[in-house]
């Protein structure tokens, strides 16, 4: 995927080019997303909504924010079918953007052999604006865009991979370590690896299934630790406290993989069977804090950390709970509408879920829906979990839909969405270009939102 054609319209085309579009004007007050006094109003329009597109099929993955700069990660082509898996193989690419949403530069690169895992699973940018990205492979991995590491392949292995990019794109180190083995396994967990970064640099990773790993600025493994569960979601102060939710789960490594159990961890705490949902405190030096654990099943738990230090978690699609950093819990309450699919982020002192609700319901803790039919709500809340305001944009049906796979923040009003939409989607709100997806494929969406 390469930056062919930069217009503040969109051009859709039969060709095999990707359009990149942007807003860049001002938008007209009052034409923004549908929403009713009931639900709160949004007093500003969207920042902007840029689409990418081609006659294939293409996704947008991850997307991050740094002080000056927009990072989206995805999935440009794929060929898999009627060809040997060794052949098979997906492209990848981290695009730059400024807040208006104009691209600054990309960087691409080809996975081939099995492409059932996801190639990007999170972002993170660090003070110094470098970039975090992690995935999963197996194969062989080549950029194609010039770099000056060359990752290779895994002979056939299940491998995590971090890169990590300067603020101009080029890559400064690539990590790589082997996993699980994929038969039989469930390939959306992949999706629940994450990667946070602390105030100078260092990163911790959240992996397949139960693996958490703390790496140095210059890419040195400082630390790796089994918790005895599966890991849903991960966050980390600046001093390097990490925050890690999930639930219990017999361990699904090779014993000649299994890494040792996190210090301080009491392995019968947490029952296999039962699958007790946690939330989990770890110092920067990889060693247990705390362990809060919930009533119930939750297979499903996010987390995020304000920037005055509360925690909230998000469980299992209908439950919201507060926590300081210490593991006191602040409050807890029930949604009352179950939501399909939700991620937890901060915004600011608040926070904000993005969910995807059912037909005809809205997010019950939060007035009534504000749309027909299925819709994607971003609704933020402050610190005692009392709501401030919200928007949402319609998810479709069958053949128009939207899916949006990941959200970041900037500042303390706007919010980052990226994921992929196919057909024909009436946003509500202004667009530059058209909202018809090329030779209605996929198309990636990624969207800039104003919330008050």
């Amino acid at each position: 995927m390469k930056f062919h054609i930069i217009t503040v319209i969109l051009v859709v085309s039969s060709s095999a080019l990707l359009h990149f579009t942007a807003d860049t004007s001002p938008q007209e007050s009052g034409t923004s997303f549908t929403n009713n006094a009931a639900f709160g109003t949004l007093t500003e329009p969207s920042q902007f909504i840029l689409t990418i597109g081609s006659e294939g099929n293409e996704r947008g993955l991850a997307v991050a924010a740094g002080d000056d700069a927009i990072y989206l990660g995805g999935q440009s082509r794929s060929v898999s079918q009627g060809i040997p898996m060794e052949e098979q193989y997906k492209d990848y690419f981290l695009s730059s953007y400024d807040l208006s949403g104009n691209p600054v530069w990309e960087s691409s690169w080809r996975i081939t052999g099995a492409t059932l895992l996801p190639g990007i699973t999170d972002i993170a940018v660090d003070n110094d604006g470098n970039i975090y990205l992690l995935g999963h492979y197996v194969g062989a991995m080549e950029f194609l865009t010039p770099q000056d590491v060359s990752p290779g392949g895994t002979q056939g292995i299940s491998e995590m991979y971090l890169l990590k990019f300067n603020s101009s794109g080029e890559v400064l180190w690539f990590r790589d370590w082997r996993t699980v083995d994929l038969t039989g396994l469930d390939l959306a967990w992949p999706q629940r690896s994450r990667v946070c970064c602390d105030a100078v640099g260092n990163t911790y990773i959240l992996g397949y299934c139960e693996e958490l790993r703390k790496f140095s600025p210059d890419g040195e493994l400082l630390w790796a630790y089994s918790f005895a569960g599966e890991g849903t979601d991960l966050c980390c102060d600046e001093d390097g406290s990490v925050y890690l939710t999930g639930f219990a789960a017999l361990s699904y490594l090779n014993p000649d993989d299994q890494l040792p159990l996190l210090p301080g961890l009491d392995a019968d705490l947490l029952d296999p069977v039962d699958s007790p949902p946690f939330l989990i405190g770890i110092t920067t030096f990889g060693e247990l804090s705390w362990i809060h654990l919930f009533n119930g099943r939750a297979w499903d738990n996010h987390i995020s950390l304000s920037n005055q230090g509360l925690l909230c978690v998000f469980k299992d699609g209908d439950h919201l709970s507060c926590f300081s950093s210490t593991g006191e819990q602040m409050w807890d309450i029930n949604t009352t509408n179950p939501v399909g699919f939700a991620i937890l982020d901060n915004l600011g002192p608040n926070f904000v879920i993005m969910a995807r609700t059912p037909q005809d319901e809205g997010i019950g803790l939060w007035k009534e829906p504000q749309n027909e039919g299925p819709a994607w709500y971003f609704v933020v809340f402050d610190p005692n979990g009392d709501y401030i305001s919200s928007i949402s944009i319609p998810a479709g049906d069958n053949s128009d839909y939207v899916w949006l796979n990941d959200m970041d923040s900037v500042g303390t009003e706007t919010i980052l969405a990226t994921g992929r939409f196919k057909g024909e989607i009436d946003f509500n709100a202004p667009i530059i270009g058209s909202s018809l997806s090329v030779e209605n494929s996929d198309d990636i969406l990624l969207m800039s939102l104003l919330v008050r």
